[in-house]
């Protein structure tokens, strides 16, 4: 569920991410021909793109940050869990969501067969109230242009063509992929989705003074 200030976003924040990834810091577009060609790539990355991030790269960008907002504690890496559960209550959000969310129910139900998803608790974080009906997202009205979407990640509509093509039974040679691969198809449709949320938080941000401003 995306936030209700997109400065606190962080389904944009993967956007931006991914675009500044791909489009800015030269990293090569990911190869889905077989599984073995995308399947160690990092969302959060060391080096190189298949390495994860270090831990101590993690532990200092997360120290620095709170040092310039003048917070000091000593469980560095853990305050964002232990905070955003203290938020939750904050907001009147049942214990049994927040346990829920941090994936602390152990029971057979829970763990089974229930959704990973406590609407209320995700409602409320997200900046909604936590009863139905709550989330409108004034930004996500507005569907940017079909031209402009595909500038962003060019090669997306290619893979995804191809994917659909091995659906039909066909190989590389023939327009589709070497291997089937659902996680792909999901993953070029993530994409496909992150490009309008990308374009639409942007258009909202360019005359905040936070905006990221990726594309200059």
């Amino acid at each position: 569920m995306r936030h209700r200030n997109p400065r606190l976003c962080t389904i944009g924040a993967l956007a931006q991410y991914l675009f500044w990834r791909w489009h800015i810091s030269n990293e090569s577009a990911p190869n889905f021909q077989r599984r073995q060609d995308w399947y160690r790539l990092k969302v959060l990355v060391g080096e190189q793109p298949t390495e994860e991030l270090a831990y101590s790269t993690h532990y200092e960008a997360c120290l620095s940050a709170f040092q310039s907002a003048g917070i000091s504690t000593k469980d560095v890496t853990h305050v964002p869990r232990s905070a955003g559960t203290q938020e939750a209550e904050r907001l009147g959000t049942g214990e049994g969501q927040i346990k829920r969310a941090g994936h602390w129910e152990t029971t057979s139900v829970k763990i089974s067969y229930l959704s990973r998803m406590p609407a209320k608790f995700i409602r409320r974080m997200a900046g909604f109230q936590k009863e139905e009906g709550s989330y409108v997202l004034p930004r996500a009205g507005y569907e940017p242009p079909a031209n402009l979407q595909r500038q962003i990640w060019p090669w997306l509509e290619g893979w995804l063509a191809r994917v659909y093509a091995r659906a039909q039974g066909k190989g590389w040679k023939a327009g589709g992929l070497a291997q089937e691969d659902r996680a792909a198809e999901s993953f070029l449709r993530l994409l496909g989705v992150l490009r309008s949320v990308l374009l639409q938080d942007l258009a909202v941000l360019q005359p905040c003074k936070y905006a990221l401003y990726l594309f200059y």
